[in-house]
């Protein structure tokens, strides 16, 4: 019995740490975290004991607890710290308190007689405690500080099934456990089934936890190799155009030499006019008072220019300012890296970016040529990267930070023109 309540206050532990991480930032490392945390439920576990399952105590040690590891542990302040300690304490003993009622009422089961059974009272006692995940959890969700993406968000919500059809399974089994007399090799069966129908029920939402931290940290890490790329060619782009300016610098001389020499105004104006072509060609590209977008733009123009391919950039009303430099360079970074893939193998070799801004709303456009219809699968585009590490990252990275600006992607091909259009309307 006490093997089984050490089980029950582990499984609260891993409770509290789920909770707490959902709604609070770690302020330490999980290598002391979790030691920090399976010595705090130790040592209510050993005051349990001590106690003798006295209930008042039992609610008193959890409370203090729940407070330390919370106060140790994360980024939260003391009145914050009491009360989720006690928003857990309140919802763990609700949920025994109600789960052995209502147990009780719908299966016409006297609540004498799960003492009767030991498979019985674990498999109520195993009831509650996902009754109590399974609120903790549901909260977190709709009130976490991390705000999911749309799809994060449903795929998340559909893992709350399990947890209730953990529940009806475990009813179910708990009916039957106590109407009809099993073997005792059949009341262990009924027990360990218990128990891993609720180490599952942990195991799915820890791993959707993981899974969703990965591919943040992909899509952090895109953005770095973004970045890097970005910086590398803005030192190349000075380079370039310092090399420029010093060849600018010495063609002037001779310019001045020469107009020095004309007496006819005519002639100083048709002289003037004819080197007005060698001198644009040494204008800075993209003059959108917004650095980092000039920046951007800068940097495909150098690469359009390298590869033979036509880029210009319409930039009308809208600048995007509203955007923030690392969302900029990510949104924009991964939809020009994919028209530029798509224009080298194309015939005409063009990508256009186009902004415009309509009342409250502004509106995002590449328009790039292509060499074939886009891969398509379950109404997504396919990357064709050859860089697998990042495979189909561009994409949920240019919807994510669309998503965080109240932007909706649409993408179109059009098959006479051999153009792909990728539009973000954006509700500011």
């Amino acid at each position: 019995m006490q093997l089984f309540y050490f089980f029950i206050y582990i499984f609260e532990a891993i409770v509290a740490y789920l909770y707490f991480s959902d709604n609070y930032k770690e302020r330490i490392k999980k290598a002391y975290l979790f030691p920090i945390l399976f010595v705090l439920y130790l040592i209510a576990f050993l005051v349990n004991i001590y106690a003798n399952n006295t209930s008042y105590v039992n609610e008193i040690t959890m409370l203090v607890v729940n407070f330390l590891f919370s106060k140790i542990c994360f980024n939260i302040s003391t009145k914050s710290s009491i009360f989720h300690s006690s928003f857990l304490l309140a919802v763990l003993f609700s949920a025994e308190l109600i789960t052995s009622a209502m147990m009780s009422y719908l299966l016409h089961i006297p609540l004498d007689a799960y003492r009767e059974s030991f498979s019985a009272f674990v498999i109520l006692v195993v009831i509650s405690k996902t009754v109590y995940f399974f609120v903790c959890k549901l909260i977190s969700h709709f009130f976490s500080y991390k705000k999911l993406s749309e799809a994060d968000f449903k795929r998340t919500s559909v893992l709350f099934i399990y947890p209730l059809m953990t529940i009806a399974m475990l009813t179910t089994l708990l009916y039957a456990s106590v109407k009809y007399n099993f073997s005792r090799e059949l009341n262990m069966a009924c027990v360990v089934l218990s128990f891993l129908s609720i180490v599952f029920c942990c195991f799915i939402f820890i791993y959707n936890q993981w899974v969703q931290k990965q591919q943040l940290e992909l899509m952090t890490l895109q953005t770095l190799k973004e970045k890097d790329e970005l910086n590398r060619t803005f030192y190349q782009l000075l380079e370039q155009k310092n090399e420029e300016q010093r060849v600018l610098t010495h063609d002037i001389k001779h310019h001045l030499f020469a107009i020095s020499a004309m007496n006819d105004t005519t002639e100083i104006k048709n002289y003037i006019s004819g080197i007005n072509p060698d001198l644009e060609k040494y204008q800075y590209i993209g003059r959108t008072n917004n650095k980092m977008l000039d920046l951007i733009l800068n940097k495909y123009s150098m690469l359009a220019k390298n590869e033979g391919i036509e880029f210009k950039a319409d930039i009308r009303t809208s600048n995007l300012l509203f955007i923030d430099d690392n969302d900029l360079v990510s949104l924009l970074g991964n939809l020009l890296d994919n028209a530029f893939e798509a224009a080298r193998t194309s015939t005409q070799k063009k990508v256009l970016m186009i902004t415009n801004n309509e009342k409250s709303f502004v509106l995002l456009s590449v328009i790039n040529s292509c060499s074939s219809v886009p891969v398509i699968d379950n109404d997504k585009l396919v990357s064709t990267k050859t860089d697998k590490r990042f495979h189909g990252y561009g994409t949920k990275s240019i919807e994510k930070t669309a998503e965080k600006y109240n932007g909706v992607c649409q993408w179109n091909f059009n098959e006479n023109e051999m153009e792909f259009h990728y539009n973000i309307l954006f509700n500011k």
